[in-house]
């Protein structure tokens, strides 16, 4: 990788992360009326404000290991090339919108658009096809441990 293409990689992963961490103090800030239960140790409103102190907290240590990579100035706009990168970072939030609306309209069984979805970031993430059965298998595993967990441990049906 040259040095250029390696500091726009840098400078991406540093505005992601920095995205990341005004999403995680916005979801903090929205979840902080929501009240506790008073008949469970864990109400309501802690598990979005654990989770969105986890994705400060892992955003600003991030950003803290990524700052002593810095030198220099970072990423010049090179002319028509595309970073591939940020292609794949944005046809995975695409799929991630599409199974968000999924399981919301309850289109299709939860364990199968969690295995779909787990397919197909992986296929894009990895760049790597003749693994895509592989991806399905880990995909469907996922999905139904995921309608297990929430079935028996959450009391919740999705």
């Amino acid at each position: 990788m040259s040095q250029e293409a390696s500091e726009d990689a840098l400078f991406l992963e540093i505005t992601l992360t920095v995205f990341l961490i005004v999403v995680g103090c916005a979801a903090f800030i929205v979840a902080r009326p929501i009240p506790d239960n008073a008949f469970e140790p864990l109400g309501a409103g802690f598990a979005p404000r654990a989770i969105s102190l986890c994705l400060v907290g892992l955003g600003a240590l991030n950003l803290a290991v990524r700052a002593a990579a810095v030198r220099g100035h970072i990423g010049r706009a090179r002319g028509g090339d595309i970073n591939r990168r940020l292609i794949d970072a944005a046809s995975v939030l695409v799929l991630t919108c599409i199974y968000v609306w999924i399981v919301l309209e309850k289109a299709i069984p939860f364990t199968f658009s969690t295995g779909l979805f787990v397919t197909a970031s992986m296929a894009v993430l990895f760049r790597n096809l003749r693994r895509v059965p592989i991806f399905a298998g880990v995909g469907l595993a996922l999905g139904y441990a995921l309608k297990l967990a929430s079935s028996t441990v959450f009391f919740v049906d999705i």
